[in-house]
């Protein structure tokens, strides 16, 4: 019978069991991370076995200072309003809004 699984990033890997976040980057910088290994988590102190390991590339950029071509300027936000229970009514079903 396969146990449960779960997975998530090197500092946030949630436990099996409790599911509350393990930070697995001091493991992975002693380089004793890997497939098959056992780990204890942090909070309930069961153990848990790595089923799987997926190596994500991240790309960094950072601004070079030109400009798009064609960018029109966003209009500044609008605060938020609060509907009332016609304009909720209007909005959940599309009902037409009566004209004046």
């Amino acid at each position: 019978m396969a146990g449960k699984t779960t997975g998530g990033p090197i500092d946030a890997v949630k436990c099996p069991s409790c599911g509350r976040p393990n930070d697995f980057r001091d493991i992975h910088a002693q380089q004793l991370l890997d497939t098959g290994h056992t780990l204890k988590c942090d909070h309930c102190r069961r153990i848990m076995k790595v089923t799987a390991m997926r190596v994500i590339h991240l790309v960094q950029v950072a601004v070079d200072g030109a400009t798009a071509p064609n960018r029109t300027r966003l209009p500044p936000p609008r605060q938020a309003t609060t509907l009332g229970p016609a304009a909720t009514q209007r909005l959940l079903h599309g009902t037409p809004r009566r004209r004046r």
